[in-house]
């Protein structure tokens, strides 16, 4: 990696239509519920509430994670939030830890999965993980190499 580049993270546009998607059709299953219930004269209360709390979540992971863009430079790492446009600047120095970690999907350790990083700040943290990003690599060796050559919190590193 070259001294002083700036990475600038590249969307994965599928993830981001499969979590639409998967948004989209609880928002049908929900109105279906409850046209469903009010032609039937039955209470739908149980399954509505939950298939709201589901969309709810969904929205708001949509809305505060997964629309952003992460800018790794040798100063300190930059993210977008786009849909309610925001942008937090988080200096080396917050960083207390870094981790990869590896999610399965499901049992055992040979099936499929992907790689998190995530990184604990003084005041909260960042995660984002390969399946969000297409240049996940060059983010996450960006951030470990600028972290080593600042030479502070290099023990926290745990890659």
């Amino acid at each position: 990696m070259e001294i002083n580049k700036v990475i600038i993270s590249k969307l994965n546009i599928i993830y981001l239509g499969i979590v639409c998607l998967v948004f989209i059709a609880l928002v049908f299953l929900l109105i279906f519920l409850i046209i469903n219930s009010i032609s039937n004269q039955t209470s739908p209360f149980w399954p509505v509430g939950y298939l709201l709390l589901i969309s709810i979540f969904t929205y708001l992971k949509i809305k505060w994670g997964i629309v952003r863009r992460i800018t790794v430079s040798p100063a300190n790492i930059i993210v977008d939030f786009f849909i309610i446009k925001e942008q937090q600047k988080i200096s080396y120095r917050e960083i207390t830890a870094i981790r990869n970690l590896r999610t399965t999907v499901g049992r055992g350790n040979s099936t499929q999965g992907y790689r998190i990083q995530e990184i604990d700040l003084i005041d909260g943290s960042l995660n984002f993980s390969e399946w969000q990003f297409e240049n996940y690599g060059d983010l996450k060796n960006a951030i470990y190499n600028y972290m080593v050559g600042m030479n502070s919190h290099s023990d926290y590193l745990e890659i």
